[in-house]
């Protein structure tokens, strides 16, 4: 299985980008609300085992996909440091079926990323829509750095389709 991770701050098209790349690949999509909003659904996120359980379950389905032969999976997620382990988790579980990962960072300008959280698409998830909680969020947390253990293939989506950074993508790592 190859593994897509598409890392980046709220609203910058993560799900946008990977559901383009799905179109052109094939390979399925698991983005960051999937997991958030089951578990959501019984943990408010401030409760200690919220992102742990969030952590748990997308390992899990990562799992099943590698074992199961799925071709293809993308996933999504806003990275910050503190994720490191879980990351080197995933990256382990992928390996040991044999799969690969490419790993992918969206960023854009600060104004164009404040202004895509007012989108409506945001609404059916629990996205955060807030630019006051965003600029508090970018304050506290490191959101623009790649992840420093893996090569990451870096795209300025600010004035970028989602369908050209997915083909960007798709071209990049050859998938």
């Amino acid at each position: 299985m190859k593994l897509v991770v598409i890392y980046g701050p709220p609203g910058v098209g993560k799900l946008t980008v990977a559901r383009q790349l799905s179109r052109i690949t094939g390979f399925k999509v698991l983005h960051n609300h999937l997991t958030v909003d089951l578990v959501f659904g019984i943990l408010d996120m401030r409760h200690k085992a919220f992102w742990r359980s969030v952590g748990r379950y997308r390992l899990e389905l990562i799992r099943l996909a590698s074992r199961e032969g799925v071709k293809g999976l993308i996933i999504t997620m806003v990275y910050v440091k503190e994720d490191e382990e879980h990351m080197r988790k995933i990256i382990a579980t992928v390996k040991k079926h044999r799969g690969s990962l490419c790993f992918v960072q969206l960023y854009c300008d600060a104004d164009v990323l404040r202004k895509r959280l007012k989108e409506p698409s945001r609404k059916r998830y629990r996205k955060l829509r807030n630019v006051g909680k965003l600029d508090m969020l970018m304050s506290r947390k490191d959101l623009l750095s790649p992840m420093g253990f893996v090569r990451t293939l870096r795209i300025d989506n600010t004035h970028v389709s989602a369908k050209s950074a997915a083909e960007a993508i798709k071209e990049h790592y050859r998938l």
